[in-house]
């Protein structure tokens, strides 16, 4: 296992300006740059520079950095009782929406290794068959190829939704690149996704009709000081494996099933997506402990969420054990513990399903 902090700075743009020559009347002397920049000097020379203040953006960074560790430290601290009163469950969001969401209200979206613990340690199935439904996306978004394949320069899955084709890439770092059988880990909001689609010209509408139009097209980048978790020894099949310490990803070699082993889900071909955990009867007797790694981003499962810097203290004592009974008899659970919120989600295009989707111009 590897983990890697990059540091991305802001990307340069250059625009190309074509120099267009205009006519110059003889009856106006021509003032050349210099001597209008010499002007100005001697203008303002007598006056003492006024003291620059650098932009508190920098301080503001560090801080939300330093709320998302200690709100990830303070999960990873809780017992799985006390997680369920401070997490909360929304239904029928994407992946697109669910980032969205969590951008929009502050939020983080809760890591694999947190539903994990709830899975494995809350005993009582109807309980989690209310809360997780069939699957919940999880804030752990993983990277990987085919199997025996080396990571190139980029990985990109590619995916159909709605008569739509869709391709979601995300650019291997260097020090990752010639690795084979590895998946690359990050926790939400550790990386963001950017929409790269543009708009076809009149001549490739004209000339390139029969080649695949990339008008859906998405990239996942790491933000600044990300960490990046390399998963040597990615399963290459569908079985039961031991968990990563830190990820709870599969790794290794496949094993027998038992109460510490996780049964892996993938793809044969490249995959970029968040992982996805439930309860069902789909596994079976291991219900609890599958990890789906090759579901398309368009599918509405919904997706559990935790506010930065949240604290215990704001459910009143007690609370958890009135939500067990109620989620033992009532309907399925679609809320938190502590605040319920009624989300709708829309089944239109990507722009007005992702308002806050960031666009890379």
């Amino acid at each position: 296992m590897g983990k890697l902090a990059l540091s991305n700075g802001p990307s340069a743009v250059s625009k190309t300006v074509s120099s267009v020559r205009f006519p110059v009347s003889r009856s106006q002397p021509v003032v050349s740059r210099r001597e209008t920049s010499l002007a100005a000097d001697k203008l303002f020379g007598r006056y003492k520079p006024e003291p620059t203040h650098k932009v508190r953006e920098q301080e503001v960074v560090g801080n939300r950095q330093e709320a998302i560790r200690r709100t990830r430290e303070m999960l990873r601290s809780m017992t799985a009782e006390q997680l369920l009163q401070v997490i909360e469950f929304h239904p029928n969001l994407d992946f697109f929406e669910a980032l969205a969401f969590a951008k929009r209200e502050g939020k983080l979206i809760v890591p694999n290794d947190i539903h994990d613990k709830i899975l494995t340690e809350i005993e009582d199935i109807k309980l989690l068959e209310r809360l997780y439904g069939s699957w919940k996306w999880t804030g752990t978004l993983v990277i990987y190829e085919e199997p025996e394949k080396k990571f190139g320069k980029k990985v990109t899955f590619t995916f159909t939704s709605e008569n739509e084709v869709y391709f979601i890439s995300f650019k291997i770092p260097k020090q990752f690149r010639g690795k084979r059988n590895c998946a690359l880990v990050m926790d939400h909001p550790d990386f963001e996704i950017l929409e790269i689609s543009k708009k076809p010209s009149m001549w490739s509408r004209i000339f390139d009709r029969n080649k695949l139009k990339r008008n859906n097209e998405y990239e996942v980048k790491p933000v600044e000081d990300a960490t990046i978790h390399l998963i040597e020894n990615f399963p290459k099949r569908d079985d039961w494996y031991n968990p990563h310490p830190e990820t709870k990803i599969p790794q290794g070699e496949p094993v027998e099933k038992s109460e510490k082993a996780r049964h892996s889900l993938r793809l044969g071909w490249s995959y970029v997506g968040l992982l996805l955990r439930g309860c069902d009867e789909f596994y079976f007797d291991g219900r609890r402990k599958g990890i789906d790694l090759y579901l398309q981003p368009s599918r509405y499962f919904g997706a559990a969420f935790v506010s930065l810097g949240f604290s215990v203290s704001d459910c009143p004592a007690g609370q958890f054990s009135n939500f067990l009974l109620k989620a033992k008899n009532g309907p399925q659970i679609e809320s938190s513990i502590c605040r319920s919120r009624t989300l709708s989600s829309s089944r239109s295009s990507p722009e007005t399903q992702n308002p806050q989707l960031k666009t890379n111009e």
